[in-house]
């Protein structure tokens, strides 16, 4: 079984925001699947299943999201190797993605509880581009933390919605063909011009 899960947080204010784009990405993949989303308070996550394949959207929130997925990896009966996360990087520009099949959080605290809660770094993540942040001269409150709790502009929007439907495609591709080089090679050079 593979578990492809989104990392967000729960609740009407945090939709959209730069924070949820993992929630984005599963919730379009499971729209491209044809299949919906249910509750499971077992392992406080919304799952939708297709196949060998469960898309995940921990509701933990973003900081406590190790558990959700050690408690799905129990339930599912699945491996730490068959993990895939999907989370927003903001050193990463709006528009582009990049894979990895194991390395540290990079600061990102919904990884960095997945690692703690697993005790490994041995899992992929698709970190897609929320960047850059503002110059400090122009942002007014400096602290990362509000940058990705905020909502994207409207300028953004589109750019967001196409850099999402992408992602989900791409990784649809990658499920079916299992981590075929070439797949990972389309994500790791996909730019999404608004």
């Amino acid at each position: 079984m593979k578990i492809i899960a989104g990392l967000g947080n729960p609740g009407k204010e945090y939709e959209f925001t730069r924070h949820n784009m993992g929630f984005l990405v599963v919730e379009k993949l499971a729209e491209l699947l044809d299949i919906e989303f249910k509750v499971l308070k077992s392992i406080n996550s919304a799952a939708a299943q297709h196949e060998n394949l469960v898309l995940l959207k921990p509701l933990t929130f973003m900081n406590l999201s190790g558990n959700a997925l050690k408690e799905s990896k129990m339930k599912f009966n699945a491996k730490t190797e068959d993990l895939l996360v999907v989370c927003d990087d903001f050193s990463i520009p709006l528009g582009k993605m990049r894979i990895r099949f194991k390395g540290s959080s990079g600061g990102h605290n919904g990884l960095e509880s997945i690692i703690n809660t697993l005790g490994t770094q041995e899992f992929s993540r698709l970190r897609l581009g929320i960047g850059p942040l503002p110059d400090k001269s122009t942002f007014e409150n400096q602290d990362p933390k509000n940058f990705v709790l905020g909502r994207f502009s409207k300028n953004e929007t589109e750019k967001v919605k196409k850099t999402v439907s992408r992602a989900a495609e791409l990784l649809n591709e990658l499920v079916k063909s299992g981590n075929n080089p070439a797949v990972i090679e389309k994500i790791n050079t996909a730019v999404i011009n608004s």
